[in-house]
């Protein structure tokens, strides 16, 4: 299920005259069609902390891999199927260490990976064969790709860290020494490419219900929390005829420079401003706006915290609401498979960012407890496609196959094949949904 979008990251290369290089990620559906559709492509790839990651589909590149992890990795299977399947590779662990999703794993553990980057980049450079290149350093735009130049000798291609607010800045300088080292940002590569994707298919079904029930006016002014990049931001502009003024707040300094790009390049900066703060702290004073929103994003700070400060920056009548993530229920896959394996693949949830965040049913107490009025609670399935939501599909997929041995992921393989051919296959997630007003 490679994307159109995902083919184009070998296009960016030849653009710059490079054939071959080393490539460092996390993400899978960054380095997944690359190493699907491209191998010739790679002479390694270093890994830092990914969540998922195919060992079926990694065991070819051998000596050639490079994958670091915490060793507090909740998922204990899926560390097996890695030290199993890729033991001619080089795994390295971090001690005492469970990174998240928005982690800035470089600016806690930045001395341990680059120590181990250079080593194994320094042992593979004689024996990969990679051309040195010498590029303008600079930066540029390719295909919705930004990219950004530092450095010469063998390319290194830096992909984005999830929502890592450092990325790879401070390992920046010590890579360069070695290696010319080309940064790789925009809409079509790391946590933005997925984000955007998503706000085309199922998932903007459901946050268009949120929006309805959060009765928003033309005129009011609207707080979003969680905003990453602001696609959902630049959706609601458009929805709303620009009748509104929009306000969108998030941690991450990365997806906030993405955001402003973004919005920018849609001309629709007028209306749309983006600060970085994170949700449970907010920067605004008392009743500054009309409605505030979020969605999928208060698993991350103090949820209880959140809702207290939505509603203390909401006006006496405006009007909170939020959309969760439901991993308190499992998802539903349309396949024809055996009970037990289907029970272990729609049991593939989230893993949680932090123990204060809300990512259950707990959504709508809470909501109660923040003494709110008029509350509506409303959990909807959030349905994946693919003729919609292919790469999200191809995401899920990625995450289950880190749970499955080599028979049981050649079953999965082969059932969704045939489902995606009689028009059947599609995968549903649960979200919990709540709206109220601001009593004053």
């Amino acid at each position: 299920m490679t994307t159109e979008v995902d083919s184009h990251l070998p296009g960016l290369l030849w653009h710059l005259g490079i054939t071959r290089a080393h490539f460092a990620a996390r993400l899978p559906y960054d380095w997944r069609p690359l190493l699907e559709d491209h191998p010739e492509a790679i002479a390694t790839l270093t890994l830092v902390c990914p969540a998922a990651a195919d060992s079926h589909l990694l065991a070819p590149l051998g000596s050639r891999l490079m994958l670091i992890y915490g060793d507090m990795i909740s998922n204990g299977e899926a560390l097996l199927n890695w030290q199993e399947n890729l033991s001619k590779g080089k795994l390295v662990s971090l001690t005492n260490y469970a990174p998240g999703n928005d982690t800035d794993i470089l600016a806690e553990r930045g001395l341990e990976i680059g120590e181990s980057m250079m080593e194994f980049l320094g042992q593979s450079d004689t024996s990969v064969g990679v051309p040195t290149v010498s590029l303008d350093q600079t930066e540029g735009e390719w295909g919705g790709y930004i990219y950004r130049v530092r450095g010469s000798g063998p390319p290194l291609v830096l992909l984005p860290l999830q929502y890592a607010p450092s990325q790879w800045d401070p390992l920046i300088d010590r890579l360069s020494q070695n290696y010319c080292t080309i940064t790789v940002t925009g809409a079509n590569v790391g946590p933005v490419s997925s984000l955007e994707k998503r706000a085309l298919g199922g998932y903007l079904d459901a946050v268009e219900k949120v929006i309805l029930e959060a009765d928003i006016q033309p005129g009011e002014r609207i707080l979003d929390i969680g905003c990453g990049p602001g696609t959902l931001d630049r959706w609601l502009a458009r929805y709303t005829s620009r009748a509104n003024s929009i306000v969108g707040v998030d941690p991450s300094t990365y997806l906030l420079r993405e955001a402003v790009a973004l919005a920018k390049n849609d001309g629709l900066d007028d209306v749309i401003n983006f600060e970085e703060s994170g949700g449970d702290d907010l920067p605004f004073s008392d009743a500054s706006f009309d409605v505030a929103i979020s969605f999928t994003a208060i698993q991350f700070p103090d949820a209880d915290r959140m809702l207290a400060e939505m509603r203390r920056v909401t006006r006496p009548g405006g009007r909170v609401a939020v959309l969760a993530r439901g991993d308190d229920r499992p998802n539903l896959i349309n396949i024809n498979v055996g009970t037990e394996l289907k029970s272990k693949v729609e049991g593939v949830r989230s893993k949680g960012q932090n123990e204060l965040g809300c990512r259950d049913a707990s959504l709508y107490q809470r909501f109660y407890q923040a003494g709110f009025s008029g509350i509506k609670i409303f959990p909807q399935l959030v349905v994946y496609t693919p003729d919609k939501d292919a790469s999200q599909l191809e995401n899920k997929k990625a995450d289950v196959s880190t749970v499955l041995n080599a028979e049981e992921l050649a079953e999965l393989n082969r059932a969704i094949a045939s489902a995606v051919e009689e028009g059947s296959f599609f995968i549903a997630e649960w979200v919990h949904c709540a709206a109220g007003t601001n009593p004053g």
